[in-house]
């Protein structure tokens, strides 16, 4: 390229740049998107949605409708900033100092500047848009519907305080994967085993791990385990997937039950890895602002909810007759989601009285959900469509996810745990028949 084609175009962005400049454009770090459905500009922003307002650390920015996935839709989880950067900012105004950013004003905190991030990422669901006609399906049956719970086969041995348990872990699992049970003892859950601890990170909570299991050909083992271990609850059904629902029903029936005291459960599958520490100080957060809800990755739009599958095989396939709707309420994916406490009896009577469909995530993470008036608040950095998550190497080890599912066979449980322990993400491992560069 000549030297006088460089200098005309070095003249020419330079003068795009000034009239930008001069004009004021908003850069996109200055917008803040949210949705129809939950207006902040009332409490973050102060001013209408659509017009010109200042954010709490100062800077100017205009209020849009977006993509949900970035949105500041959950204020009151940063008024812990936010207030704080309201005084700053008056002092600032007076002095002339240079205003603080939000995240370094929350490393003076005690919350990590990570979850602060994964705040800032939460969406509290609105109302779905094709549902207002429907309303009345969602009000519970005046009879019970649903009355069965299984009874217990096998019982834990004294597992939750009467007191006070920040998190329960209930697992989901067959008779036969003793090796899955095993692979998440010895990795993620290790701490409460006595066979390691977590890296670079201190578990401050109370957490306890249990394993639901009901009736297979393969059961006879399941009482030698439990004499061991002490983790294992056993209900009288058939374990079939078809029978996950029932499944997801006793263990928050136990739950509620046997292990009151817990102020959160997470429901989480075997091939799930989870950041512990990640996770409790994420929960912390957000339960000091919020009392009843579910957190977990959505999925679905509040425009056209989550479409129902009809055909069979699909082993997710659900009737008219189960289900009149072409489309789910939003729900949180059923690979890893917590429910605060107090939600977990609101979910079992909504269960009790609305008719039942064998897919569990849709149907508690969503139609209950809904009809029990919890709210749903949806987290990317949870379990995510493996598609998804093949874009995001390294998140897991890197401390900026919460969990991730898909990890089969076991070992590959173990090969996360070692690298999570080293550190060392750039390792190369199968998952689900795909050559993956973690």
């Amino acid at each position: 390229m000549s030297l006088r084609r460089m200098l005309f175009w070095l003249l020419l962005s330079t003068g795009v740049f000034l009239v930008l400049l001069v004009a004021g454009v908003t850069w996109p770090g200055n917008v803040i998107h949210v949705s129809s459905a939950d207006r902040i500009s009332a409490r973050l922003c102060q001013t209408p949605t659509g017009r010109t307002s200042k954010d709490r650390s100062g800077r100017s920015g205009s209020i849009t409708e977006g993509d949900s996935r970035w949105a500041l839709q959950f204020p009151d989880l940063i008024n812990k900033v936010g207030n704080g950067l309201q005084s700053t900012a008056s002092s600032d105004s007076h002095s002339g100092a240079t205003k603080q950013d939000p995240v370094q004003s929350l490393a003076k905190t005690n919350t990590s500047k990570a979850v602060f991030q994964f705040v800032t990422s939460l969406i509290e669901s609105g109302e779905e848009a094709y549902l207002p006609h429907n309303t009345s399906y969602f009000i519970p049956r005046s009879k019970i519907i649903n009355a069965f719970y299984p009874k217990l086969i096998i019982q834990t041995r004294d597992l939750c305080p009467k007191d006070d348990l920040f998190l329960l872990v209930v697992i989901p699992s067959l008779a036969n994967k003793f090796l899955d049970r095993q692979a998440v003892r010895d990795t993620w859950a290790s701490q409460f085993y006595g066979v390691s601890s977590w890296p670079r990170a201190k578990l401050r909570h109370s957490i306890k791990i249990v394993f639901f299991l009901g009736v297979t050909h393969a059961s006879n083992s399941i009482k030698q385990e439990s004499a061991l271990y002490g983790d294992i609850v056993q209900a009288d059904f058939i374990d079939t997937y078809r029978n996950l629902t029932l499944k997801t029903a006793a263990m928050f029936h136990w739950a509620t039950n046997y292990c009151p005291s817990a102020r959160h459960v997470l429901k989480v599958d075997t091939d799930t890895f989870v950041n512990l520490p990640l996770l409790a100080e994420l929960l912390e957060v957000v339960s000091a602002r919020r009392d009843t809800y579910i957190i977990g990755y959505r999925v679905g739009t509040e425009k056209n909810g989550t479409k129902v599958l009809r055909k069979k095989p699909s082993k997710w396939a659900v009737s008219v007759d189960e289900y009149p709707f072409p489309a789910y309420p939003m729900y949180t994916i059923g690979g890893s989601y917590v429910v605060t406490g107090n939600a977990i009896p609101l979910l079992l009577n909504a269960y009790q009285h609305m008719p039942s469909i064998p897919v569990e995530d849709a149907l508690f993470a969503g139609i209950l959900r809904k009809v029990a008036g919890v709210k749903q608040i949806h987290c990317p950095h949870f379990t995510r469509p493996m598609d998804e998550w093949v874009r995001d190497r390294c998140k897991l080890v890197q401390t900026r996810a919460v969990t991730q599912t898909g990890l089969k066979p076991p070992s590959q449980l173990y090969a996360m745990w070692k690298r999570v322990v080293s550190g060392d993400c750039h390792v190369s491992i199968t998952l689900k028949h795909r050559w993956l560069v973690l």
